[in-house]
C-alpha cells in the first residue's frame, strides 16, 4: 500500500472508530433500551397495538433489538479507541440527539402529530424534562461504551496509557 493510501486508510479507520464510539454504540443501545423499556411499561405509549398489522414482529425486533446486539458483539471483536476527553467524545452523540429532538418538535408543530405517543401524553414541562433525562442517559451510554471497551480490552488500554506516559516524559 502506498504511503498516500495508507494515510487515507488510517483516516478512514479513525472516522469509523469515532462514528462507532460516539454514535453507533450509545445510540444503538439507547434505541433498544428506551423502546423496550417504554414498551414493557405501557406499549401503547411507544408502539400501539393498532400498528401490529402494519409492522410485523420480526421487523419490530430488527429495528429495536438489533441496535443493542450488534454494537455489543462488535465490542467483543474489535478494540475501539475512545477520546480521552468525555466532552469531545460525547458532543457528536448529543448533537445528533438534539437534531433528532428538534426534528420531532418540528414534525409535531407543523404536522400536528407526535412521532411517539408518549410525547403526546406529556405536558410541555414534562416533555422538556423527558428530553433532558434522555440526553443525560445518552451521555451515560457513551461512558458505558468506554467502560465496556476498557473491560474487554484491558491490556490494550494499559499499553496505550503506558505509551502516552512515555511520550509525555520524553517531550516534557
Amino acid at each position: 500500500m502506498s504511503r498516500k493510501n495508507s494515510k487515507n486508510f488510517s483516516k478512514l479507520k479513525q472516522f469509523c472508530n469515532s462514528l462507532f464510539t460516539s454514535i453507533v454504540f450509545p445510540v444503538g443501545l439507547f434505541v433498544a433500551i428506551t423502546f423496550w423499556g417504554i414498551f414493557f411499561f405501557d406499549r401503547e405509549l411507544i408502539f400501539p397495538k393498532a400498528v401490529d398489522h402494519l409492522i410485523p414482529i420480526w421487523q419490530n425486533h430488527l429495528v429495536h433489538t438489533l441496535p443493542l446486539v450488534a454494537p455489543i458483539l462488535e465490542n467483543f471483536t474489535t478494540k475501539h479507541y475512545y477520546s480521552d476527553s468525555f466532552f469531545t467524545g460525547v458532543v457528536p452523540t448529543l448533537f445528533l440527539a438534539s437534531c433528532y429532538i428538534i426534528w420531532i418538535l418540528i414534525v409535531a408543530h407543523v404536522g400536528g402529530i407526535w412521532a411517539y405517543p408518549v410525547l403526546e401524553v406529556l405536558s410541555t414541562t414534562n416533555r422538556a424534562i423527558f428530553f433532558g433525562v434522555l440526553l443525560l442517559f445518552l451521555g451515560l451510554l457513551y461512558q458505558m461504551g468506554k467502560l465496556t471497551n476498557l473491560v474487554l480490552w484491558p491490556n490494550e488500554w494499559a499499553q496505550s496509557k503506558r505509551i502516552k506516559s512515555k511520550l509525555k516524559k520524553k517531550f516534557n
